[in-house]
This record gives C-alpha cells, structure tokens and sequence, in this order.
C-alpha cells in the first residue's frame, strides 16, 4: 500500500508555498507601499516617476527617479510635476514666475524658452494641473524602465 498520489500533489504545493511564498508577500507589500501608501502619505497619485527627458539637465538626468510631494501651493524655483490638456504626460520643470491669475509659468533648466504656449497654456499651469513637488531625486536608479519603456514604445 503506497502513499495516495494526492498527498505528493499537496506536499509538493506546500514546498512550493513554502519556497515561494516569502517572494509572493514581499512583492505584494512592495506592491502595497508603492501603490497604496506612498500616494497617500506624499498627497499625490504619482509620487514616483522616471525622468525621461534632457529638458532638466543638469539637475535632473534622464533615468533619475523623482518623489513627488503634492503640496496645497508652491513657490518660484520649486520642481514640479504637472499634466496640462496641451500635453497629457506629466512635464517636470521648474517654477519661474507665478502670473497674476495666480498660474505658474514653468521652463526647463535646459530650455530656452517658459512653456506657456508651447506644451503649457499660454495663461499658465494652474493649481490643480500641478501634481507635486520634486522631493528628492534618487540618481540612475530608474535608467532600467527608461531604457525599457523606449524599447516598447517604438
């Protein structure tokens, strides 16, 4: 009388459960910090994003990895995110002059000339076009999902 072959099927799940199972949880809990917390701790929906433009040259680098703040205003010099109607990816450059209708004019470090009219409105990059706040720059790190996202976009 053998062991029933049920038995080995549930041994070897409990093997593979038991090998794989710290994996499978840390990458949820990564999954979770990425997705569910820091978006809310750092006010925005899109606190980590990959440089992938020269227009920040030299402060920022194409593959840096940026954090992002959402703030309720921000200030001339500040770094920030922002998404307009003119240009549906997000546009990291800096604050420049704040105009009298209260919008931002941007421009980045390697750019001759402000936004406004070109990949922003010309009245400006309002408030609530502003997704954060530069925080902190983490250098190289997500030159990987650049070099991967070019790849698959053509």
């Amino acid at each position: 009388m053998g062991i029933p072959a049920h038995s080995e099927e549930e041994s070897s799940e409990k093997k593979l459960l038991k090998e794989w199972g710290p994996t499978i949880l840390a990458v949820l809990v990564i999954y979770l910090i990425l997705n569910v917390v820091l978006p809310v701790v750092l006010s925005t929906r899109s606190p980590l994003m990959v440089v992938v433009s020269e227009s920040m040259v030299p402060t920022l680098n194409v593959g840096d990895i940026i954090i992002v703040r959402g703030l309720d205003d921000y200030d001339i010099q500040d770094i920030v995110v922002y998404r307009t109607d003119l240009y549906q990816k997000p546009i990291v450059h800096r604050i420049i002059e704040t105009k009298p209708n209260g919008n931002f004019v941007t421009q980045g470090d390697n750019n001759n000339f402000p936004d406004p009219g070109t990949i922003a409105p010309r009245e400006g990059v309002s408030l609530d076009d502003i997704q954060g706040k530069v925080v902190y720059v983490v250098p190289k790190l997500g030159f990987p999902k650049y070099l991967l996202s070019k790849l698959f976009s053509g």
